[in-house]
């Protein structure tokens, strides 16, 4: 004797997503491409230079007591 399983009353298994869901998704995801493009693309073209980095002072250095 089997017995029947009434579905009706238990909620879907994959429910839907929202139409704000999804855009916010989208919206999340073309902007993580986006990033990882631009890395990739300065990664690929921008190899072969060498890092820049600049240090200047913007005032005189101060001396008190042996100390800067």
């Amino acid at each position: 004797m089997k017995k029947e399983i009434d579905t009706a009353d238990r909620p879907s298994q994959q429910p839907k997503c929202s139409a704000a869901e999804l855009v916010t998704f989208a919206a999340a995801s073309f902007i993580l491409t986006a990033i990882a493009g631009l890395v990739g693309y300065v990664w690929f073209h921008e190899s072969n230079k060498p890092p820049v980095i600049s240090v200047s002072k913007k005032q005189t250095i101060w001396e008190v007591d042996g100390k800067y």
